[in-house]
C-alpha cells in the first residue's frame, strides 16, 4: 500500500468530510420536538389572527345592512336602512373581539418566537421586539383609557358648572397622548419583529407560502389575505414536521 492509500483519520474539530460527489456530511440542525412544538404554537397564533381579520372585515358588511343598501339596476336590496344604537354597538362589539384577537395572536406568535429559538438561532431578535410590541399595545391600551377618562369627567363637569375650561384635565389628555404616542412607536417595532419572526419560520422550514405571506403583510390592501396564506404555510409545515420528512435548518 502506498502512502496514498493509506487511510487519513478526521482530527477532533475539522470540518465533515465530503462524501463521492463532492458534499460535505452536513446534519439537520435543531430539536424536532422542539420545532415542532413551536410550529404548532404558530398556528395557534395563525388561525387567531385569520380569525380576527375576519371579524374585523365583518363589520363594514354590518354597517352596510344596518345603514340598508338598494341598488335599482339589478334590484338589489337589503338591510333594515334603519341605523340605530343597537347596531352601532354590535358592530363595535364585533371590532373589539377582532381587535382582541389579533393582539392575542400576536401573543402567542411571541410564544412560539421563544420556542423555536431554543431549537436553533434566528429567533431572539423577533421575540424581544415581540415582547416591546406588547408593552407597545398595553401602553396604547392606557392611553385611550386616560383620553376617555378625562373626556367623561369634563362633560360631567360641563352639566354641573359654568366654566368649562376649568373641567378638563390638561395633565390627563397630555399623558394618555404621550401613552398612545410611545406605546405606537413600541407597537411598530412589534410589528417589524412579527413579520421577521414569520419569514424566518418559512425560511427555516423551508415554506415558501408562510414567507410570501410574511412579505405580503407590508402591502396595503393585498395584505387582507396575507394571515391565510401564513395558516396555510404553517400548517403544512406542522404536517411535514409530524410526518418526520424534516426539521428546522439552523
Amino acid at each position: 500500500m502506498t502512502r496514498w492509500d493509506t487511510p487519513v483519520q478526521a482530527e477532533a474539530g475539522a470540518p465533515p468530510m465530503a462524501e463521492p460527489g463532492g458534499m460535505p456530511n452536513m446534519t439537520m440542525a435543531g430539536d424536532p420536538a422542539t420545532d415542532l412544538r413551536g410550529a404548532r404554537v404558530a398556528r395557534i397564533a395563525a388561525a387567531l389572527s385569520v380569525l380576527g381579520l375576519v371579524l374585523i372585515l365583518l363589520a363594514p358588511i354590518l354597517l352596510l345592512v344596518g345603514l340598508g343598501l338598494h341598488i335599482p339596476l339589478i334590484g338589489l336590496s337589503f338591510g333594515t336602512a334603519s341605523f340605530t344604537i343597537a347596531i352601532l354597538e354590535e358592530i363595535l362589539a364585533v371590532i373589539t373581539v377582532g381587535a382582541l384577537l389579533l393582539f392575542l395572536s400576536f401573543i402567542v406568535y411571541v410564544v412560539s418566537f421563544n420556542i423555536l429559538r431554543k431549537s436553533g438561532p434566528g429567533f431572539g431578535a423577533p421575540m424581544g421586539l415581540g415582547v416591546v410590541g406588547i408593552l407597545g399595545v398595553l401602553l396604547i391600551f392606557i392611553g385611550i383609557l386616560l383620553i376617555l377618562v378625562a373626556v367623561v369627567q369634563a362633560v360631567s363637569c360641563a352639566s354641573a358648572s359654568t366654566d368649562a375650561s376649568s373641567c378638563v384635565s390638561l395633565s390627563t389628555v397630555a399623558g394618555g397622548y404621550y401613552s398612545v404616542l410611545g406605546g405606537g412607536f413600541l407597537a411598530f417595532l412589534g410589528w417589524i419583529g412579527l413579520l421577521i419572526g414569520i419569514y424566518r419560520i418559512g425560511k427555516r422550514f423551508d415554506s415558501t407560502i408562510t414567507k410570501v405571506g410574511a412579505i405580503l403583510y407590508i402591502i396595503p390592501l393585498v395584505n387582507v389575505i396575507a394571515p391565510i396564506l401564513v395558516l396555510v404555510g404553517v400548517h403544512g409545515v406542522v404536517r411535514r414536521l409530524e410526518a418526520g420528512g424534516m426539521h428546522g435548518m439552523g
